[in-house]
């Protein structure tokens, strides 16, 4: 798709003319949702000359600039959030997450959910990754496993997460925390783990990514939500509906004492 190939260009370190085009493009869709730049703006915008921006769309279609916005803006809806605030209802908000929720558990094996539960048990330590959104949920996920007396190496942002892994060992374990699968900071982090043989777990949407590669076991969230958006409506709850699955089951494995399971028993209100 377009906009993979263009968001991946603007992760490249090299400020060169593929790097600047695809930045100003994205920009252009998370600040207007749509992209309508001319080919005299966008070369502007860019600093390149006129003939380099229909060199680049061709590149990338084999077609005019026009095709080239069109299919853009085609793709847009599956990325950014574009939303019809006079349309949407409560009933419409509430459905979208109901869906998401169910759609992903039912996804979501059991062999699958115990394998899961299962590493985490057997790890010395654990090394929890959430980047800018999706800080909020590797919070939630820290402060379960530090309940039931899991080793958590807390972090405040990605460096020290990536610092971390100077300190892991393959008897330790990576959960990342990805909606979209392509944050350069996320990938780095996974590329170290993959090198020092530290298993992974992926928490990350239903999207092609680089990440899916890199982990040993990836929990797909079902949502209708766009790409780049981390974990912002429907996903959210549906993550959290996946990691409470994962961890009631934790619950039921042998290791636990009878009063942290007590502790964390979900009852009835009577």
């Amino acid at each position: 798709m377009i906009l993979d190939q263009l968001f991946e260009m603007t992760q490249s370190s090299e400020e060169n003319l593929n790097h600047r085009l695809a930045r100003v493009i994205i920009d252009e869709l998370l600040i207007n949702r749509q992209f309508k730049l001319t080919v005299t703006t966008l070369s502007q915008k860019a600093n390149c000359s006129q003939p380099s921006v229909s060199r680049f769309a061709k590149s990338l279609t084999g077609q005019s600039y026009k095709h080239f916005v069109n299919l853009i803006n085609e793709e847009a809806p599956s990325y950014f959030l574009i939303w019809n605030r006079e349309k949407e209802t409560i009933d419409d908000g509430k459905n979208k997450i109901i869906q998401a929720v169910v759609e992903t558990l039912d996804y979501f094996k059991s062999e699958e959910i115990e394998a899961i539960s299962r590493l985490i048990i057997r790890s010395n330590k654990i090394n929890v990754v959430g980047i800018g959104g999706n800080r909020t949920i590797k919070t939630e996920v820290e402060h379960k496993l530090s309940q039931v007396g899991r080793h958590v190496m807390l972090s405040s942002d990605w460096h020290q997460q990536l610092i971390n892994l100077n300190y892991m060992t393959s008897n330790d374990l990576v959960i990342i925390i990805s909606y979209s699968g392509d944050k350069r900071e996320s990938n780095q982090i996974a590329n170290e783990a993959n090198k020092r043989k530290i298993p992974l777990i992926l928490f990350s949407g239903d999207f092609n990514s680089e990440l899916i590669n890199k982990a040993q076991h990836y929990v797909c969230i079902k949502s209708g939500d766009p790409k780049y958006r981390s974990f912002s409506f429907a996903a959210k709850p549906a993550v959290m509906a996946a990691w409470e699955i994962i961890f009631k089951y934790l619950l039921t494995l042998d290791i636990q004492s009878e009063e942290i399971v007590e502790a964390w028993s979900w009852k009835s209100a009577k």
